[in-house]
């Protein structure tokens, strides 16, 4: 973790990393490890159906052909 000038400041004060994090403008720049894993049921569930609701709405969305008069 990178700390700003303002979080720098804060930690030479004493103050607890874990408060200087929740400081805004107190953190340039931090990194954190993504892992992949698979979905429960209850999330897959969810996830079909969020996607079944995006295509309806796609769906929805299609232009229509305008009428001739």
């Amino acid at each position: 973790m990178t700390f700003s000038p303002l979080g720098d400041e804060l930690r030479s004060r004493g103050v607890a990393d874990d408060e200087i994090v929740r400081t805004p403008r107190a953190v340039d720049a931090m990194e954190a490890v993504l892992v992949k894993r698979m979905l429960t049921e209850p999330e897959r569930e969810a996830a079909l159906a969020m996607h079944r609701g995006a295509q309806r709405d796609a769906a929805a969305n299609v232009a229509k052909p305008a009428l001739s008069q």
